[in-house]
Formats: C-alpha cells, sequence, structure tokens
C-alpha cells in the first residue's frame, strides 16, 4: 500500500506535492498506532479468557478469537476500501479511511500472530519471530519491486482487490489452526 500511496497521490486526479502525499499516510499511520494499542491488550485478554474456558490451561492458540477476526476483515475491507476510492479518485479523505482500517485490521492481526508465534514456539521463540520477519520483508520487498508496474497494468482498483482476497484467504490459516487444534479428534492432527 506504501508504494500505491506515494505513486498514486502525487499523480491525477490528485497531483499532490511531497509534503501533502507525506501527510496522506495518516490514515494508516494512525491505524497502526490505534492497533498497536488495541491489538496486544486485546490478544491477552482473548488468551486469558480463552484459558479459563479450558480449565486455566494456557494454549497458544487461545489468543485466536474474535480479535483476530476482526483484525482478519478489516484488513482486506481497508485494501479493498482504499483501492477502488483512489481508482475512481474520490475526496482524499476516503481512501484514507480505508487506509486506517488497513493499518488498524493490520495491527491488531499482527500483535496476534506475533504472540501466538512467541507462544507456540517456546525456548525458539526468536527463531519463529525471525523466520517470520524474514519471509514477510523478502515478499515486502519483491511488493516494492512490482507494485507501480503492477499498479499501471492494472489499475489500483483491480489491483488491490486481488491483494485483498489473497489476505481474506491466508485468514483461512487462522481457521485451520483453530479448528485442529480445538477439535475434540486433535490427537489423529498431530505428527
Amino acid at each position: 500500500m506504501n508504494i500505491s500511496v506515494t505513486y498514486t497521490f502525487s499523480i491525477a486526479p490528485y497531483n499532490f506535492d511531497s509534503t501533502i502525499v507525506g501527510l496522506c499516510y495518516l490514515g494508516n499511520g494512525s491505524g497502526y498506532l490505534a492497533g498497536s494499542l488495541l491489538g496486544g491488550r486485546w490478544s491477552d485478554r482473548v488468551f486469558v479468557r480463552s484459558a479459563a474456558k479450558h480449565g486455566g490451561v494456557l494454549e497458544a492458540e487461545g489468543r485466536f478469537g474474535i480479535n483476530t477476526w476482526v483484525g482478519a476483515i478489516l484488513y482486506p475491507l481497508g485494501i479493498l476500501m482504499y483501492g477502488w476510492t483512489v481508482d475512481k479518485g474520490l475526496f482524499v479523505v476516503v481512501p484514507q479511511i480505508g487506509t486506517f482500517c488497513f493499518g488498524l485490521g493490520m495491527m491488531i492481526t499482527f500483535a496476534t500472530t506475533t504472540t501466538y508465534l512467541v507462544d507456540a514456539v517456546p525456548g525458539r521463540s526468536s527463531s519463529a519471530v525471525a523466520i517470520n520477519n524474514l519471509l514477510r520483508n523478502a515478499l515486502a520487498c519483491v511488493g516494492g519491486i512490482i507494485a507501480k508496474p503492477l499498479i499501471e497494468a492494472l489499475g489500483n482498483g483491480v489491483l488491490f482487490s486481488i491483494l485483498s482476497g489473497i489476505c481474506l484467504a491466508s485468514s483461512l490459516c487462522i481457521w485451520a489452526i483453530m479448528k485442529v487444534h480445538f477439535s475434540p479428534n486433535r490427537s489423529k492432527w498431530m505428527i
């Protein structure tokens, strides 16, 4: 999204100078801030409630609850809203609402998944988080290289619709973890 914000708001119909383009990051920046402040606390509350529900047993998967689903829905909806509103050249505040939703959803999801990795791999949690960061940053590098040509070829609306679909599909991983872990027949899924 960052490449798109810089590129899209500097060309027609917006034609903003670099200072105003910089201000266009206030939407996702404030979403990141709100998500950072909310995400960790919410994840901990869901974790404690899950433990109480399961006889006081603290299981890493207990972090996945309504918080994860809210983040997993806000994130792609924000991407979708941003993509189509800038594609149609709507007033700059409207795409900023989309970037706020994106930032909020992303940070809620990020806080939950990062703490899940720490809890799920005791004794090797730094390696799990490091691998997560390596993969995330490698994909961000590829995204940074291909973003502008894809925006020019597809337009923001189509590109961000595709990305939104990928985000929603990746949310199925969380569903699968929860389904397997909280299944009464969990032992047959274990390796």
